[in-house]
Order: structure tokens, then sequence, then C-alpha cells
């Protein structure tokens, strides 16, 4: 829009091969399977869990880019701080499953005190 992009559209529509539609096609249908899983994935847990999904997910990404893939080259500092970042996600989410687990062992009703009698 800014820099005249909509103008070279039919241009480059005409330009697309089969296989260039397809994986168009793919990414649109990949795209929506993540945004879908997303909500999915939302509705199930809390929203500080998915604050650090998302985050940890990042994280991951950038690692499989850089050790993968080899696109980028990381410094120290920036593999430190995603290695970090990825353990306090998995500490957070086993916190959480601790936390939770604790909580299904509590009794549902308070337990009072039986056979107690004052003289």
């Amino acid at each position: 829009y800014c820099k005249g992009e909509f103008s070279a559209l039919p241009a480059v529509l005409a330009t697309l091969t089969p296989w260039d539609s397809l994986f168009i096609l793919l990414t649109c249908v990949i795209g929506l399977g993540i945004s879908y899983s997303g909500i999915w994935a939302q509705s199930l847990i809390s929203a500080t869990s998915f604050l650090v999904m998302i985050n940890a997910n990042k994280f991951f990404i950038i690692g499989i880019e850089a050790f993968g893939l080899h696109t980028e080259v990381l410094t120290r500092a920036q593999v430190a701080g995603a290695t970090l970042t990825l353990i306090g996600a998995i500490l957070y989410g086993r916190a959480r499953q601790l936390a939770e687990e604790v909580k299904e062992k509590e009794p549902l009703l308070p337990q009072t005190q039986q056979g107690t009698k004052h003289a």
C-alpha cells in the first residue's frame, strides 16, 4: 500500500507456477491450523501459561533457525538469553504441574474435627 506493492500484484500473480500456487495455498492452510491451535490452547490453559508458551516457542524457533538451518549467527549473549528463557519456561511449567497436583489432592470440603469434647 505505502510502496505500491498492490500495483505490482497482477504481474507477480501472472508469473506464478502451479507449484508456487500450491505452496501459497499450503502456507495459508498451515497458518490457519496454527491460529486454530493457538485459540484451542488458550482455552485449555491459564493466560500466564499461554504467554509463557508463546515466548518459549519464539525462542525455540530462533534456536532451530540458528542451529538447524544456520541462517543466523547468534552471539554468546543471545544463546545464553535464549537458553535461560527456555529453561525458565520449562521450570515454570513444572512448577504449575506440581501446584496442580497438590491442589488435586486437597479435599473439596474442609475437614471438621470430630470427637473433641469440652468439659
